[in-house]
């Protein structure tokens, strides 16, 4: 989150833009225009040996704060992470987490693909 308060905090303000950037938690009972959410999860993990596989959901083994962090915005909601991590995340009892909410962002929203960004 501090790389990300250096590089967008500065530019924001430059525009005449005020933002607030912080964890999920933080959000809790609030709303904003636009949010942004990151969800910092993928299926690959660097280490000082190189790329390995990455099982850990980390916070989004709870979907409560999922759900916070999805339902905080009145005009637009940006969301960024690994769809196909996502995807995968199951609960104890084997149901997926987040697949409905997925399919309810490429039906009602739009899903630009990592691959779309980088070759323009």
């Amino acid at each position: 989150m501090g790389r990300i308060k250096k590089n967008v905090r500065p530019r924001a303000h430059q525009m005449g833009l005020r933002t607030k950037i912080n964890t999920v938690d933080k959000f809790q009972g609030m709303e904003r225009n636009i949010v942004i959410v990151s969800t910092v999860r993928s299926d690959k993990a660097v280490s000082g040996t190189g790329v390995k596989d990455n099982k850990a959901a980390g916070f989004a083994d709870s979907p409560e704060r999922l759900n916070v962090a999805l339902s905080r915005a009145r005009r637009l909601l940006i969301v960024v992470g690994n769809k196909k991590f996502f995807s995968t995340i199951r609960d104890k009892q084997g149901n997926y987490l987040y697949r409905n909410a997925i399919r309810e962002i490429e039906s009602k929203g739009k899903v630009i693909e990592y691959t779309d960004l980088i070759n323009g």
